[in-house]
Order: C-alpha cells, then sequence, then structure tokens
C-alpha cells in the first residue's frame, strides 16, 4: 500500500501547545498542487501488489476546508475509473467543526476518522485551546451523537488520538479511562510529545504511570470490555526483528505534502533541509536513495544494545537528525521509550503471553 498524507491547509481554531506545525502561516494547498500530489502518488502505487492507496487528509484542522477535500475526492474517484486501485480515506479533526452535512460525507465515502482529545475538561482543555474562548472538550462532547452516528453506519470504530506532555502524563490512568470507559472510544492512539524537554526523572515516572495504565487495560481485558490501545500493541512487538532497518518506509511507500507541494518522509522532520523533492520540481532522488540503501546505523553503543535488531528508535531518521542533528544518533526520549517498553513487556509477560496465544483478544469490539 502506498500512503499519501496531504496537509490540506495551515489554518485552525485551536492553539494547542504542543501543535508540531508551530505558528502556522494562513495557507491553503491549491487544487493544482493538491492534485500534482495525487498523480504522483498514483504512479508510486503501481509497484505495490495490493493496489491500495490511502490519502489522509489534514491541517491545521482540515475541516476548514471541507469543500477542497470534497473536490480532492471527486478527484481521486475519477482518476481511479482508470488505475482501479481500492481507495482509503482518512481525515483527522479536532472534531469541533464537525455537522450533519460533513459527517454524511465521510459517512458515505466510508473514511476512516480520527479525533484528537487528551481526556477529562481539566486535562484536555490545559493544552488544547480554543481561540473562540470556548472549551475545547465540551465542544467536542456535544459531537458525540455524530461519532456513535458514524460508527452505527460504517462499522467503523472512531480513533481517538492524545497527546502525552509533560503537564498531563501523571494524570495518563485517568485519561485512558475516561475515554474508554465514560466515552466508550474502542480505538485509542497515544503519543508521547517528543518536543518537550522531557527529564530523566519525568521519563522513569512516566514509566511507572504507564504501569498502572496497563493493568486498567489488562483488567478490561479480563472482563471481556476490552478496547485497542497502541501502547500496549507495541509491547507484543518490542522484541520482534524488523523486516527491514528502515521501518516505516517514510518517502519511499509514503509522503507527507506540505500546503506549497514540498514533499517530506513524515511529519516528524519539516526542516526544508530534509525535504525529499517537490511536486512542481519533482523527487530530491539523492536523499530517497540513501533512505533506500539505509540498512544500519554507525552506532557501537547502539549496535551492543539486545534491542538494536527491533529497535525502532534507532532507525526513526528523521526524528534523529531533529533532535540530534545526526542520523546515528538516536532522540534519547525515543531510546529510553524502547527500552521502557521492553521492561514494560517482561514484567507483564504472563498476559502478554495469553494474548499472543489468542486467549485473550486486545480489544473486544
Amino acid at each position: 500500500m502506498y500512503s499519501l498524507t496531504l496537509e490540506i491547509n495551515q489554518i485552525c481554531n485551536l492553539r494547542c501547545t504542543y501543535c508540531y506545525l508551530g505558528d502556522k502561516s494562513g495557507s491553503i494547498m491549491k487544487f493544482e498542487i493538491a492534485t500534482a500530489a495525487i498523480d504522483r502518488a498514483f504512479e508510486r502505487a503501481k509497484i505495490h501488489r495490493d493496489k491500495k492507496l490511502w490519502i489522509d487528509f489534514i491541517g491545521g484542522e482540515p475541516l476548514l476546508s471541507f469543500h477542497l477535500i470534497k473536490q480532492l475526492v471527486e478527484y481521486i474517484e475519477n482518476k481511479n475509473l482508470q488505475y482501479r486501485y481500492t481507495l482509503i480515506f482518512s481525515t483527522t479533526t479536532n472534531a469541533t467543526k464537525l455537522d450533519c452535512t460533513i459527517m454524511d460525507f465521510l459517512i458515505q465515502k466510508r473514511f476512516n476518522l480520527k479525533i484528537s482529545i487528551d481526556g477529562p475538561k481539566t486535562i484536555n482543555d490545559k493544552n488544547r485551546i480554543m481561540l473562540n474562548g470556548e472549551s475545547c472538550h465540551d465542544t467536542v462532547i456535544r459531537k458525540i451523537p455524530l461519532l456513535k452516528r458514524y460508527e452505527l453506519l460504517t462499522k467503523k470504530y472512531v480513533q481517538v488520538t492524545n497527546v502525552i506532555t509533560k503537564s498531563n502524563y501523571k494524570s495518563y490512568g485517568d485519561v485512558l479511562e475516561y475515554l474508554t470507559d465514560k466515552l466508550n472510544f474502542k480505538i485509542i492512539d497515544s503519543s508521547i510529545d517528543l518536543s518537550d524537554n522531557w527529564g530523566i526523572d519525568d521519563l522513569r515516572q512516566l514509566e511507572k504511570v504507564m504501569q498502572n495504565a496497563l493493568e486498567y487495560y489488562f483488567s478490561k481485558l479480563l472482563e471481556e470490555k476490552g478496547f485497542y490501545w497502541g501502547y500496549a500493541d507495541k509491547l507484543l512487538k518490542v522484541r520482534k526483528s524488523k523486516l527491514r532497518f528502515y521501518t516505516c518506509g517514510g518517502g519511499i511507500i509514503s509522503s507527507y505534502v506540505r500546503t506549497d507541494g514540498s514533499i517530506y518522509a513524515c511529519p516528524g522532520n519539516l526542516d526544508p533541509e530534509v525535504s525529499i523533492g517537490s511536486v512542481i520540481d519533482g523527487d530530491n532522488y539523492e536523499l530517497l536513495e540513501k533512505l533506500k540503501s539505509m540498512n544500519e546505523i554507525s552506532n557501537n553503543i547502539c549496535k551492543k544494545c539486545e534491542l538494536y535488531k527491533s529497535c525502532t528508535a534507532n532507525c526513526c531518521v528523521m526524528q534523529n537528525l531533529r533532535k540530534t542533528g545526526n542520523v546515528n544518533v538516536p532522540d534519547p526520549v525515543l531510546c529510553y521509550m524502547q527500552k521502557m517498553f521492553y521492561r514494560l513487556s517482561v514484567k507483564n509477560r504472563e498476559i502478554l503471553s495469553m494474548i499472543k496465544m489468542g486467549e485473550y483478544s486486545i480489544w473486544k469490539g
């Protein structure tokens, strides 16, 4: 499968403290830029045996450019009459602009829907701040009936993404319980804010918090009221050897296109120096070849680590360049996280073994 992420705008009605875009330019992707990116993706998908093409619309807040999304979906569907790929559409939204018209479209086109919410009101509104002064949490909660209607008609679950920061990690157990037990979401994608200045004491405390969260997660499995949690899934894979060193394949099997048409491997590093090309001027073949040929890093400390062959920190090229300035020196926070997953997997090996053997489903739905 080839995946294309389109940054269709840099406008938003929130000012989240951890937004990877930082100060947004207010730009909106031109239709011609978007279609050039789509044309490129259709060509890249040719070599994939499954003939699948995934297009993800993000922002900013993508639903502020809903008219553009509709135009692009029509363009993609018409173009696909020639290619006959399996198309997957998705979007990540703060959910505040969802209404019946937008939801009807997402349902009709069978979008995969991901919304952002960080937990209860006091936690969510600490970092997710609406420009109009309203509560972001309360605004999203009012959209719950629309989200449940989506799940009912598409037979898909809404995916919830939340960000773990230095300001909220100590309450993460409450966050997980709130999202799953109170709001009844079934797919939780938790990510750590790597731009935060994490200290070793914070990371050690975070590990304890995550153990408590795992105990809650396991209790739900035992009650057959489980859910899918990305972090728990990582524990199942922490010792699994990578099929290739550069595991994500960013820039090779996927691309991230900004509003101006510049192409990146992923949104983790949007420094112009690591751009892999432009939909207008073409690809940066030199950088792409480096990514394709990458099969190790020059770091003896990493190579001596027992997790080297399965580690996803040592091969996170763009994050390493962003954080340490050296492709051979992993982001120390990612490095700690990988070792944390291993320690937690050892500590919880008994129930993880039962999950692997199929005695407990990783989630019930």
